[in-house]
């Protein structure tokens, strides 16, 4: 089952288009486009980085939600090296919240 929701994207330099919130099977949020939405399922897919955000928001809105896994996305235009370590430092910082993050390079499958 999927709930729909409408939810705000977040602003950017041109027209805002629509953005739709998600959640697959009561277990996995994706929120779209958007840091703006109050709550998340036990799997929360993180827009992770984005023309209109950062790093730094996105980790702090899933340590406020504190879903039990954060999958990022968003960071396609991340060089390796950085990715690997600021997907690191998400790790660390989550986990001490009791948050697992779950990162997959190309191709990989995770289980959550």
């Amino acid at each position: 089952m999927i709930s729909i929701t409408p939810a705000r994207h977040e602003k950017i330099l041109m027209q805002t288009p629509e953005n739709i919130m998600f959640t697959i099977a009561g277990r996995l949020t994706h929120p779209g486009d958007s840091l703006n939405f109050e709550n998340t399922t036990e799997i929360l897919a993180l827009p992770i980085q984005a023309p209109w955000g950062s790093f730094v928001n996105a980790i702090q809105k899933a340590a406020q939600l504190k879903p039990k896994t954060v999958i990022p996305i968003h960071d396609w235009h991340w060089k390796d090296e950085a990715r690997i370590q600021l997907y690191k430092a998400a790790a660390d910082y989550l986990k001490k919240k009791e948050i697992k993050f779950k990162a997959a390079e190309k191709g990989e499958t995770i289980e959550v």
